[in-house]
């Protein structure tokens, strides 16, 4: 039995393109992405698990995982390994893709136009145990302009303001050693320990206008 997975399907902020996914109800799902004003239609194996679709604010560039085929999520479950994704970047002006392993989320930065956050899996099964153990993964910040990117370490929660213009990311690492909450400016590239402490921080909310946060 085949059918649309409606409930996530999106449509670009320019309503000019229009992705969902597809296939049947335990096998490999197909993702169609297709422009609104003609008969163009691109389509992407994205495995077995269902994925989330995003586009950035300005309409350039479309998001969405790819998991493992059907059958070898199944063998992992069996086995008790973790099923890695991979994340999927779409330039909408040519379909050039670039791809990256082990993602476990990601997020465009809002207003701007310029920035995807990618924070990646550790690859293992096994939840951090005991209060000092470090919680916090790589996070990749890539510029979709200049293909740049830029590695910050043990980040274990992250968020753009409104305007994408900064950054506020959390480091829990081993030992809760440099343990903070930062902030960064994505225009002049700069970053401000707001706070260092032997502590654990998570939950960043930026207010609607993005000129403050909370966390816990």
């Amino acid at each position: 039995w085949e059918y649309i997975r409606t409930n996530g399907a999106q449509a670009s902020a320019d309503g000019k393109w229009f992705a969902y996914v597809a296939g049947p109800t335990q096998g490999d799902l197909t993702l169609s992405l297709r422009k609104t004003q003609d008969t163009t239609n691109y389509a992407y194996k994205i495995g077995g698990l269902n994925s989330a679709i995003s586009f950035n604010n300005n309409s350039e560039f479309i998001a969405f995982y790819e998991s493992p085929n059907f059958k070898e999520i199944k063998a992992n479950e069996k086995a008790k390994k973790p099923n890695s994704r991979k994340l999927k970047l779409v330039s909408l002006k040519d379909t050039a893709t670039t791809t990256f392993n082990n993602v476990q989320s990601y997020t465009f930065a809002n207003e701007d136009n310029k920035w995807i956050a990618i924070r990646f899996d550790t690859g293992s099964s096994v939840p951090p145990r005991g209060d000092d153990a470090a919680k916090g993964n790589d996070l990749l910040l890539y510029n979709l302009i200049t293909k740049k990117s830029y590695n910050l370490g043990n980040v274990s929660d992250y968020s753009f303001n409104k305007s994408g213009q900064f950054l506020a990311y959390i480091v829990d690492a081993n030992g809760k050693n440099g343990n903070g909450i930062f902030l960064m400016n994505l225009t002049s590239g700069t970053t401000n320990a707001l706070e260092n402490d032997k502590a654990n921080y998570s939950k960043i909310a930026w207010n609607k206008e993005g000129t403050a946060f909370s966390l816990l």
